[in-house]
């Protein structure tokens, strides 16, 4: 795991949003 300075809560609704996102596919996410 990368360490990351954002709680959890935002990085769960970051991959929520990009999950909906036609790009979820194309861009891998980065934590």
């Amino acid at each position: 795991m990368h360490q990351v300075d954002f709680p959890d809560i935002l990085i769960t609704d970051r991959i929520a949003h990009m999950a909906s996102s036609p790009d979820f596919t194309l861009k891998p996410i980065a934590l």
